[in-house]
């Protein structure tokens, strides 16, 4: 995903949003899917607060981790240029 460097943050923080929205949906605390994820809780907790956009492997571990599909913790609109 290609984003300019001036819109990654809000961008950020709506995928993270939308992390921590699946995460507790998934009723699983945020060790245990950062764990599931091969991520640290650091990294998993700065996702969700949205101070760092993550990759594309990190988005689909997430959502493998909280039971969900990809598409569900990004914007619509950029659905497609992930895929």
């Amino acid at each position: 995903m290609v984003v300019a460097a001036r819109d990654e943050t809000p961008l950020a923080r709506r995928v993270g949003r939308h992390i921590k929205t699946a995460r507790v949906a998934s009723g699983l605390p945020r060790d245990q899917v950062a764990r599931s994820a091969g991520l640290t809780v650091r990294e998993l907790s700065g996702y969700e607060l949205g101070k760092k956009l993550p990759s594309r492997g990190d988005l689909r571990a997430l959502a493998g981790a909280c039971g969900i599909h990809v598409d569900e913790l990004i914007p619509k609109e950029l659905v497609g240029s992930l895929t």
